[in-house]
């Protein structure tokens, strides 16, 4: 990334989502409502449909779904 965040969320939309659940992964130690919306987020089918989601949505060519690919 190199702090170009902008940079970084053209190639790929899911970085965002992905730093907000490694911040609230690190602060569920701290944190017990944190703590409660990691045991809820963090389960491996949402992460699996979300991700493979995005993936196929991304590979789509149709004007809706050409923001999320990273050659636009």
């Amino acid at each position: 990334m190199h702090g170009q965040l902008r940079t970084a969320m053209d190639f790929n939309v899911l970085l965002i989502p992905g730093l907000l659940m490694l911040a609230l992964g690190i602060g569920q130690r701290f944190s017990r409502r944190a703590n409660a919306l990691w045991q809820w987020v963090n389960k491996p089918k949402i992460v699996l449909v979300i991700v493979l989601g995005f993936w196929l949505l991304r590979n789509l060519p149709l004007q809706p779904f050409l923001w999320l690919s990273a050659a636009h």
